[in-house]
């Protein structure tokens, strides 16, 4: 029995020994794969444990205008961290202190969220869900804190609370160029405009510096181990004056609220290098306080519509039209034209914009009406094939190759679906062809300069930290479209045209200018005509023999007033260009006319008796159609113009006709049975336009003249008030 025992224990005893053996073996490989294998892994994972390491932020590159003025920039701000383990400590002190007074303990958690909550505009309950986690070291609560908030906060000296140095985007001028330069995120990547587009060279690079900590992961003072300076981002200059954009964008926001609009789209353009001077979409939206909350509005008030919306532009179109037709001998200044007030092509008649015949004109004439009929001449003698080479030149159907990111490219209705009927409204009035604003701007750029097609410029240069130029834009020429000798023939009749026709609202004080209104319609969804909104346009530039700006506005739905392009559009245009000549020092090239008059009413005056009465004012008529007896003129009685104005009268072709003419009243206001009544009273017809109880817009305005019988469009909205 004894002996069995002893067997017993050395067999055990033998088992242990292998089991021990088998341990050590696999404890020296441990070791040794540890000490071989991840020995650089833990030492950093021990490094980790007391050395922490910070980012020190680099700061986003400057934007600034043509002359060096900041517009986009980066100023110092703060980012309250908080510190969990810290304020623990300083809890486990307050409740040794306080039992040691015989007093309650301050709940330090408590006490700071509160605080914190006010100064920072916080929810308590946020705050405390961040400091709830008291194992991690630092915790950031809220970024681009204000001077003053950080001020307040260090006033306070709470245990934990920390104030890290950051940066934050600053716009100085606050809604300026605001749709172009776009905005940033929280974090400082471009988002959007030229903020995105350049982000590339706006954002530097961060820095760190790495600080030893005790066991509990604070920062020992002077344990800085290893410090790695941030590299700034480079800075943007662009070819935007900050001035001029500035007087741009007031002159617009006029516009905005005279003509009640939608929007109201502004491009100044130099001619010859192509640089955007200023560019203005209105509404805006100031840039400090970007509406983030409400993605639908953001989105509305940061598009910038000079590039990502494409417009039928109307009778400005006639421009190219006329460039292509001087260019190819299709026109020339010794040829005339006849306007019987339309021009039938394949059966279908269509109007001219008077309504009214032009009669046999010249081709300055012509331009100077702005005849539809003798640009749909112009336009089918070209031939479509011609025609559309003509508008692909000018670049139009593809985008212009500038910066924008969000530029539209437009659209033309595919060649092989275009019947002679759409070739000749296309000429005269920009039917089948949207483009954008910048895209028209640069092809009249191109018709006034002597011909050349080149590519917008936003951006002048990218210059680094350090003052090195990266990144410089120079002028690019894409294509000769038209003859020096076209261009400036094509120049003298715009010049005209603003002289002595549709165009003289757009005329510049001290200088010779040119240029052409423009009004076309707009579309619903489905296409169809919305009969109460247009588009109003005007593009000039100046002076006429050496263009040094052009200008391009554009009035989305103006629901005040006249919808013509003369009238809502081209006012505003000649303020900008005035404003551009002065800021680019542009010597005049005409005397001023001293003093202004009032426009008198020679309507239905016999042409003899309308001549004098204007001449006494100091006034010049210019006269379109034939006949005896004035049938509307242009500007309307009581308008203020300078000395020496021309007043455009049109002509009847049958006395007789006048006895049948009516003053429209104005129905504005008024439901549509009171319209009816209005309207019956002086023997004019009602047609209702839209689905409301009161109307906001009628065609012909009030106060102007029709037949009895016409029909006058009246557009209603809005419900009916008890």
């Amino acid at each position: 029995m004894q002996q069995e025992t002893s067997v017993t224990n050395r067999h055990r005893l033998g088992c242990l020994l292998v089991l021990f053996a088998i341990l050590l073996v696999f404890g020296v490989i441990a070791l040794g794969y540890r000490m071989l294998v991840q020995s650089s892994m833990l030492q950093e994972r021990a490094a980790s444990q007391w050395v922490r390491q910070k980012t020190v932020t680099a700061a986003r590159g400057d934007i600034t205008d043509r002359d060096g003025t900041i517009i986009a920039g980066s100023t110092p701000s703060w980012t309250v961290a908080l510190l969990p383990q810290t304020i623990k400590d300083a809890q486990e002190a307050e409740d040794r202190r306080a039992a040691k007074e015989g007093r309650a303990a301050l709940n330090l958690k408590e006490a700071t969220a509160q605080v914190l909550a006010q100064i920072l505009d916080m929810d308590v309950d946020t705050i405390l869900q961040k400091l709830a986690n008291d194992k991690k070291y630092e915790v950031w609560l809220k970024r681009l804190v204000t001077d003053d908030q950080a001020e307040a906060i260090r006033n306070q000296a709470m245990p934990g609370v920390r104030l890290i140095e950051d940066t934050r985007r600053y716009y100085p001028m606050n809604d300026l160029l605001c749709q172009v330069l776009g905005f940033t995120s929280v974090d400082g990547v471009g988002l959007e405009g030229l903020e995105a587009t350049m982000n590339r060279y706006l954002t530097g690079t961060d820095g760190y510096v790495k600080m030893e900590t005790d066991v509990a992961g604070r920062e020992l003072p002077e344990s800085i181990e290893e410090y790695v300076e941030a590299s700034n981002g480079s800075d943007v200059q662009l070819t935007i004056s900050a001035p001029l954009q500035s007087a741009t964008e007031k002159i617009m926001r006029e516009a905005l609220e005279e003509q009640e609009a939608e929007k109201a789209v502004a491009i100044v353009m130099d001619p010859n290098t192509f640089e955007i001077l200023a560019m203005v979409n209105e509404p805006g939206f100031d840039l400090n306080n970007i509406p983030r909350s409400d993605g639908k509005v953001l989105s509305r008030l940061s598009r910038n519509t000079a590039v990502a919306d494409a417009y039928e532009l109307g009778t400005s179109f006639g421009i190219l039209t006329l460039a292509g037709a001087l260019d190819t001998g299709v026109a020339a200044e010794n040829m005339a034209y006849n306007c019987p007030g339309f021009q039938i092509v394949n059966g279908t008649q269509i109007k001219c914009w008077s309504q009214l015949p032009h009669g046999m004109q010249g081709l300055d004439r012509a331009v100077a009406n702005s005849c539809n009929t003798a640009f749909m001449q112009m336009g089918l003698s070209l031939g479509t094939d011609r025609f559309y080479g003509l508008l692909y030149d000018f670049g139009f159907g593809k985008t212009t190759g500038s910066l924008f990111a969000s530029e539209n490219a437009g659209s033309i209705t595919s060649i092989k679906y275009i019947r002679e009927t759409d070739l000749a409204r296309m000429s005269a009035f920009g039917d089948s062809a949207k483009v954008t604003p910048l895209q028209m701007i640069s092809a009249v750029s191109a018709a006034v300069n002597g011909g050349t097609l080149k590519v917008p410029m936003i951006v002048r240069r990218v210059i680094r930290d350090d003052g090195i130029v990266i990144a410089k834009y120079e002028t690019e020429t894409v294509r000769q479209v038209i003859s020096p000798e076209a261009s400036g023939i094509l120049r003298k009749l715009l010049g005209n045209t603003v002289d002595n026709g549709v165009g003289r609202n757009g005329a510049v004080p001290g200088y010779s200018s040119g240029g052409l209104p423009g009004i076309a319609q707009k579309y619903d969804e489905d296409g169809r005509v919305l009969s109460a909104n247009h588009v109003a346009t005007y593009v000039g530039f100046a002076p006429v023999n050496d263009p040094k700006a052009v200008v391009f506005v554009l009035v989305d739905n103006p629901q005040k007033g006249s919808h013509y392009g003369s009238t809502t559009a081209a006012p505003y245009a000649a303020r900008i260009l005035e404003e551009t000549l002065q800021y680019l020092s542009v010597a005049s090239d005409r005397q001023e006319t001293e003093g202004t008059v009032e426009v008198p009413d020679v309507r239905l005056m016999d042409y003899e008796s309308a001549a004098e009465s204007l001449m006494s004012r100091g006034l010049k008529a210019l006269v379109e159609g034939h006949g005896e007896t004035v049938y509307t003129q242009s500007p309307d009685p009581g308008t203020l113009v300078n000395s020496g104005a021309p007043v455009l009268v049109q002509l009847t072709n049958y006395r007789e006709m006048t006895d049948s003419l009516v003053v429209v009243p104005d129905v504005a206001g008024m439901t549509p049975a009171e319209a009816v009544l209005a309207l019956r009273e002086v023997g004019l017809k009602l047609v209702i336009s839209g689905t409301g109880y009161r109307a906001t817009r009628q065609d012909p305005p009030a106060s102007t003249y029709a037949e009895e019988g016409d029909e006058v469009i009246v557009s209603f909205y809005g419900e009916l008030e008890p």
